[in-house]
């Protein structure tokens, strides 16, 4: 994994945390989440265009999801589903 793709696994779940925390009514005004995360890549970052990185990022989101919710895809777990199947 790319080191910087961890802080950015974190963020969706701390902002849904601080939000129910917040909520006066926590049934009624839960907050879910699906969240794509993508890096530009360290040998790659001035041959890959900014479009590859949206689109491996866009990539992850539709599989978070997928998934459900409150979930977080990273462009690496795509390669590890890949690899899987």
């Amino acid at each position: 994994m790319y080191a910087s793709l961890a802080p950015a696994q974190m963020l969706p779940f701390s902002i849904r945390q601080a939000h129910n925390a917040l909520s006066p009514v926590p049934r009624l005004h839960r907050i879910s989440s699906a969240a794509g995360d993508a890096a530009t890549r360290p040998g790659l970052r001035l041959t890959e265009s900014a479009e590859a990185t949206i689109e491996r990022c866009d990539r992850a989101l539709h599989q978070a999801k997928r998934s459900g919710r409150n979930q977080t895809v990273t462009e690496n777990d795509l390669k590890d589903e890949v690899a899987a199947a």
